[in-house]
């Protein structure tokens, strides 16, 4: 095999498979050693597959080869004795030194985020080799050529003042910024003799192409990445080689499967109609694809959850959940912890949210507020505080003055008063217990005397490291991985800070202090047991991802494609002139990564939730348009309404020890207000009075009803809707715009013609759905192939004197009125049979027997002389029927419950929530119920 320059390998297949099968055919004389081979990667996740891909295909271990990322390539070329570049943490605070001087130019902003934005653009430029004018006026003239005409005054001072700051940055900081050094590095490291093999890049900076491209020419460089020419999703890759100079070898080594036809033909370039390119995929084959609403933030959290175990309980050996969303990924991470599973987080959490970094706050706090009680308490409470000097106790003191504070301000005879505040109060009311504590904050508090005048940031830096010490923090920051971090963190930032003649309140330090803790990330050791197989990254981590199981989380319109196009500092058609990525191109990168996640593992579950409560969650535009255009090619649908149910199942949640759990919430039990009801009984409201007495209270009583949406996708309910539609016309003519209903003997003779009315009013019923969407092509198949059961059952029934559809028979009953349209009462002289059309789910015969699904009893007793109820199970093709004596024991019951349910409700007894697993995943209700925080326990 002839080794490719440049090397495009398409999306469905394995891509670190690939890469290892044609490194070893290329290499097989050196095996097992590779070490003389280097590979620079694009992403961390690409290191694991690809080393085990290595070692699978070469039958046992292999030594090397080099696996490092660009900046380490560049750090690395660089000579021993060169000048160290600054870190942006420096290089922003340099910035900000520099814009309190200039207090009017950005007025009533916080410098240091200005700052923030200000490098982000500067190492942009320097990237894409995109340097500002020299001169003002040269760079006047680009910004009107950008508008096409002068820019507004407000924008064209914003303008200049970036510029003036560019070329101040450049002056000052110059070769020493981060991005001058990486490219100088990489320039040394591309223009050697060394074979470098570039894996998995899908999107390049102008600078690192242009010392790309010799390289490659040159052959000293190999670039193969994952991806497609063609389409809509191959707009980031042709952009890709276009700045490389260079057509790819494309590798044809994956037969086309089923979920790459359906991408392909989804996010083609060609013109046409959706439905068309649809018909022509014949909807054969399974997808692995599904697509799942969450009706908020927690209940994601839950379906990611429970896709996660289900996945490992199926034998997937990896998992992998790709999502931007953090606050997700912290709840996820609880979740599975308490599964006992790790989470390998590939992303880092904000260091501000480690305890070591909440510990350091309540410190701080305690300061500012002058000892408050929450803060302090929380000090005495974090685990790292040691109150006393000298030997450490047998017993840490810290716990018993948080139990005593905690008792004497909250639960003693201070009730109903503001809690006491200052050491010396605290210290009077515990009658002077514990002084060895209060004179260690008293003596730390004093040390770092935060109420002084300003003072350099670098010395404030300091006064902090060395305060913790002081107050008892350090020591147990030194034995904690996070608490090391913040140690870590705030040596980088005094380190940032030498040199900046940056002069600060303590209010202004203690800002850049928490900013610095938030973009500050580490990555916490999986609590789970056992080695993590699952493992969370963010859309531009997964170049070259695999994984057994894969779920797409956070998949909403505001996540993907992700950020708004608004910038900071210039607008898209500046960027452009100034040759950056305007917006266009970040889109179509976006969906270049997206379509290579979805083919990355055999099965992947998209989850996508409301934004809160009440509100309708919305897919992302490109994965709503992947579900319509799979429904219009004749898949099944991708939407997945069984998972986000499952997910709400206390059967489906992971057990606990309730004795180590908080207590849990208790069962909502309102009373019953008679007032409230007027006691008319729909059997809707009946079954529901059976599932759930609370449910029945939020519905009857308060009246609450869940918002319906006028544009709802088209669900089971719809052709079952469309089918009673059917069956009512062919006995009775109530919609001018459908055929007459039928009009002739019910015969074995009329077999023939009953079949035919009836196929004639299904295509008048399912007309306006084929015209409006595909879905209702299937359906107009399903009911075809119903109607010879349908057909021999009407006919088999033709004995019946009276056939009534969909008509009320209200009647009083036990202190109620029991009302509803029953689908068909068939009436002969024996007596009357009540008769249900069923399209989905039928109930057992022992809950209908048991009193537990009451619908046809209900209606039974609306009628004289009812001989038989009957379900016709039109999915199935079956029918359901109890008669006689189990019907009449059954209507005795009924009547008995109501009596006795009225009884109760006038009397005010409570209406208690059951919990049942089955009632509660349909119900809407939840989030005024609250069942899971009550059930857990």
């Amino acid at each position: 095999m002839s080794a490719a320059r440049l090397l495009l390998i398409p999306p469905a297949a394995p891509f670190a498979d690939e890469v290892a099968r044609r490194l070893l055919d290329l290499h097989r004389e050196r095996l097992p050693d590779l070490s003389g081979l280097t590979l620079v990667l694009a992403s961390p996740a690409l290191a694991r597959p690809l080393r085990s891909a290595l070692a699978r295909r070469a039958g046992g271990a292999i030594l090397g080869p080099r696996l490092i990322d660009a900046r380490q390539l560049a750090a690395d070329a660089l000579p021993v004795d060169a000048a160290a570049p600054l870190s942006p943490l420096a290089c922003r605070l340099q910035l900000a030194e520099w814009l309190t001087r200039l207090r009017s130019v950005f007025p009533n902003q916080d410098p240091m985020r200005v700052a923030d934005a200000l490098f982000a653009i500067f190492e942009e430029l320097t990237l894409n080799a995109a340097s500002l004018p020299a001169e003002a006026a040269a760079f006047a003239e680009r910004l009107r050529a950008a508008y096409a005409s002068p820019p507004l005054a407000a924008l064209s001072r914003e303008a200049q003042l970036v510029h003036h700051l560019w070329r101040f940055y450049s002056e000052e900081i110059g070769g020493r910024a981060p991005a001058i050094v990486y490219l100088r590095g990489l320039k040394t490291a591309l223009s050697g003799k060394t074979r470098l093999l570039w894996l998995g890049f899908d999107a390049l900076a102008q600078a690192e192409a242009a010392l790309l491209r010799p390289a490659i020419a040159a052959g000293h460089v190999q670039f193969w990445t994952q991806g497609r020419l063609d389409g809509r999703d191959g707009e980031a890759a042709r952009a890709l080689f276009a700045a490389l100079a260079a057509e790819p070898e494309s590798a044809d080594v994956t037969p086309s499967t089923t979920r790459s036809r359906l991408l392909d033909a989804c996010f083609t370039e060609e013109s046409g109609s959706a439905i068309e390119r649809g018909r022509t995929l014949n909807g054969a084959g399974a997808t692995g694809l599904r697509l799942v609403a969450a009706s908020n933030a927690e209940h994601e959290a839950r379906i990611v959850d429970l896709a996660v175990r289900e996945a490992l309980q199926s034998g997937a050996r990896s998992v992998a959940v790709v999502s931007s969303d953090r606050r997700l990924a912290r709840r996820l991470r609880a979740l599975l912890e308490r599964a006992g599973l790790g989470l390998e987080d590939r992303v880092g959490w904000a260091l501000s949210t480690s305890r070591a970094a909440a510990a350091l706050a309540s410190w701080l706090e305690c300061l500012e507020t002058g000892f408050a009680f929450r803060p302090l308490l929380d000090l005495l409470k974090c685990g790292f505080y040691v109150g006393q000097s000298g030997d450490e106790p047998v017993l840490r003191p810290e716990p018993l003055l948080a139990a005593r504070l905690e008792r004497e301000v909250l639960f003693g005879g201070r009730r109903g008063l503001t809690p006491i505040s200052g050491l010396r109060p605290f210290s009077q009311a515990l009658d002077g217990a514990f002084p060895a504590v209060f004179e260690r904050l008293r003596v730390a508090a004093a040390e770092l005397a935060i109420n002084g005048p300003p003072r350099i940031a670098s010395e404030w830096a300091a006064a902090v490291i060395a305060n913790l010490k002081t107050v008892g923090l350090g020591g147990g920051f030194a034995e904690d991985d996070a608490g090391l971090q913040v140690l870590g963190a705030l040596g980088q930032l005094q380190s940032a800070l030498e040199g900046v003649p940056l002069r600060l309140a303590w209010s202004d330090f203690r800002a850049l202090l928490d900013r610095h803790l938030e973009d500050a990330t580490f990555r916490p050791l999986p609590a789970g047991s056992g080695a993590p197989r699952v493992a969370l990254y963010t859309l531009e981590q997964t170049q070259g991802l695999e994984a057994d199981a894969l779920i797409l989380a956070s998949a909403t319109r505001t996540q993907l494609p992700g950020a708004a196009p608004g910038e900071a500092f210039f607008n898209q058609a500046v960027r452009r002139e100034l040759g950056l990525a305007a917006w266009p191109q970040r889109l179509a990168q976006t969906l270049a990564r997206l379509r290579r996640v979805l083919e990355a593992a055999p099965s992947v579950t998209i989850t996508y939730a409301a934004g809160s409560d009440g509100e309708a969650p919305q897919a992302s535009a490109w994965l709503a348009a992947l579900a319509s255009f799979a429904e219009a090619a004749g898949y099944a649908p991708l939407a997945d309404a069984k998972l986000a149910a499952r997910a709400l199942s206390s059967r489906t949640q992971v057990a606990t020890d309730a004795a180590n759990d908080a207590e849990p919430a208790t069962m909502p039990r309102p009373p019953a207000v008679g007032d409230l009801l007027n006691f008319q009984l729909s059997a809707t409201a009946h079954q529901v009075l059976i599932d759930c007495p609370y449910r029945f209270h939020v519905r009857a009583a308060l009246g609450l009803f869940a918002e319906q949406s006028p544009d709802e996708a088209a669900s089971r309910s719809d052709y079952g809707e469309r089918v009673h539609t059917i069956l009512r016309a062919f006995h009775v003519h109530h919609d001018a715009e459908l055929p007459p209903p039928y009009e002739g003997a019910l015969t074995e003779a009329a077999l023939d013609d009953v079949r035919t009315k009836l196929g004639e009013l299904a295509d008048a019923v399912f007309a306006p759905d084929l015209a409006a969407r595909p879905l209702a092509k299937a359906w107009r198949h399903e009911f075809g192939e119903l109607t010879p059961w349908l057909s021999s059952q009407l006919v088999a029934r033709g004995d019946a004197k009276t056939v009534e559809v969909e008509q009320e028979h209200p009647r009083a009953v036990s202190g109620w009125t029991l009302k509803g349209a029953i689908d068909r009462l068939e009436t002969r002289d024996s007596g009357a049979s009540v008769i249900d059309y069923k399209t989905g789910a039928v109930p057992a015969k022992a809950d209908i027997l048991g009193g537990e699904a009451v619908q046809l009893p209900h209606y039974a007793l609306t009628i004289d002389h009812a001989i038989a109820i009957e379900y016709w199970n039109l999915k199935d093709e079956k029918q359901l029927a109890v008669s006689d004596e189990d019907l009449a024991t059954l209507t005795a019951g009924t009547i008995a419950r109501l009596a006795e349910l009225s009884g109760d409700l006038a009397q005010g007894h409570a209406m208690p929530a059951h919990g049942d697993d089955t009632a509660c995943s349909r119900c809407d209700y939840s989030g005024i119920c609250r069942r899971d925080a009550w059930i857990a326990g």
